[in-house]
């Protein structure tokens, strides 16, 4: 019974295919396959052509009406961490508080989108609307970057040269761009330099040059005296610049930053360092370090030095290698010196040490969160000792203080601007 079943299927099937296909060798309908291929794919890079050479007409015609306007110039910078800000814009489009501060940051190469986390939240934003929070302190530092970028995509007519003759054709511009910031100490590295032609708003078909840089900064740290010259650095122990005081001509307001103290001076820096220059003492880098470390905590504000003077236990085996000290507090009815913080050792040796770095972070933040500032030297407690065994009990939990919380104005390290997550 299996068979007759089969013989009918099989009819069936014959008669849905033409009489000429049944009457071709396999050969031939190999060969017809074939052909149908060649002709399908002929046809669709024929439709490739046609469609690439219109749009490179529109590309060519857009950018032959707007040759001679301005190249506009985008300056983006690679974030990392906790470390960054969103712009009001970006915090409202996603739905955040205004006050929301970014836990998590990375800048993805390939795309350029940047991957925020912010409570609990993870969002993709323009490089455009994310920036390192210290830059927004330092935005001379930006704006100079930009205007060296600017003066290189947009340079002065060279009457000697035809109009058509632009950099924008080559591989020089971005080349130059590449060079010249990289030359600058805040700059670690050019990531890349992207030239790309933008399709103007409002204007179908007609487009304006873009230059895009992408950067990543060296962050600033600290500031070092030397004699009578003060310098800012890094956590590598790059000079950025040199700064005598505390407010930079081109920052519009004081620019406060924590001091290293009481480091090795070699001799050849007595006499002035250029930007660049790296400071590598021992003792100088680990108090880098350690402040590199806080600088992302919102207490940071509130550090006014390292002091790195029992390093490596040189004065005394004993005690804390590293000592912060605060800034002094401004109260409605007394200002507070500043106060000091024994920290301990610069690595984690629980051996020695009741805590780790960690948990020392974490017990500056419970009083930061409590009374807005780390100079508490109007409330009834122990000396700030994150090192030894003593007030140690205080300082892990601040609910078994029942002082009075009263709020203080310390030296604020904020600005103004379209930002938000502003401390």
């Amino acid at each position: 019974m299996a068979k007759p079943a089969t013989k009918r299927a099989s009819k069936s099937a014959h008669e849905l295919l033409p009489g000429w296909w049944g009457r071709m060798t396999s050969a031939g309908r190999r060969r017809l396959l074939v052909g149908i291929v060649h002709v399908t794919l002929i046809g669709a890079m024929a439709a490739g052509v046609f469609f690439g050479l219109r749009y490179a007409e529109q590309y060519t015609h857009g950018l032959g009406r707007y040759r001679q306007g301005p190249v506009k110039v985008v300056l983006r910078v690679k974030c990392h961490g906790g470390d960054a800000m969103m712009t009001v814009r970006a915090v409202e489009s996603a739905g955040l508080a205004k006050d929301a501060r970014v836990t998590y940051c990375k800048t993805e190469n390939s795309t350029g989108l940047v991957v925020v986390e912010s409570k609990g939240t993870q969002i993709r934003l323009s490089g455009d609307d994310v920036l390192p929070e210290w830059l927004m302190q330092f935005q001379y530092v930006r704006d100079g970057l930009l205007r060296r970028a600017d003066g290189l995509a947009n340079p002065p007519a060279d009457p000697a040269k035809p109009a058509d003759s632009s950099e924008w054709f080559t591989g020089q511009m971005p080349a130059r761009i590449a060079a010249a910031l990289g030359d600058d100490p805040f700059v670690e590295h050019v990531i890349q330099v992207d030239k790309q032609l933008v399709e103007r708003d409002g204007f179908p078909g007609t487009f304006e040059r873009q230059v895009v840089v992408t950067v990543a900064l060296r962050k600033p740290v600290a500031q070092v005296f030397i004699g009578q010259h003060g310098y800012v650095v890094d956590a590598g122990g790059v000079v950025l610049e040199r700064r005598d005081n505390l407010i930079h001509a081109g920052a519009g307001a004081a620019v406060v930053l924590p001091q290293v103290a009481d480091f090795t001076v070699k001799p050849e820096w007595r006499r002035g360092l250029m930007p660049g220059t790296v400071l590598n003492a021992a003792d100088m880098l680990a108090g880098l370090e350690l402040l590199a470390k806080l600088s992302t905590q919102p207490f940071y504000r509130d550090i006014a030095e390292v002091n790195v003077a029992n390093f490596d236990g040189r004065r005394s085996p004993a005690e804390s290698e590293l000592v912060l000290k605060t800034v002094a507090a401004q109260l409605p009815t007394q200002v507070l010196e500043p106060e000091t913080i024994l920290w301990g050792l610069r690595r984690d040796d629980l051996r020695i040490e009741r805590n780790d770095t960690r948990g020392k972070i974490q017990i500056l933040n419970n009083h930061w969160q409590r009374y807005g500032r780390l100079n508490l030297q109007d409330q009834k407690k122990p000396p700030y000792d994150l090192f030894h065994a003593a007030g140690f009990a205080f300082w892990i939990d601040p609910a078994t203080h029942t002082g009075p919380a009263t709020g203080g104005a310390a030296s604020p390290r904020s600005g103004a601007g379209a930002w938000a997550g502003r401390p």
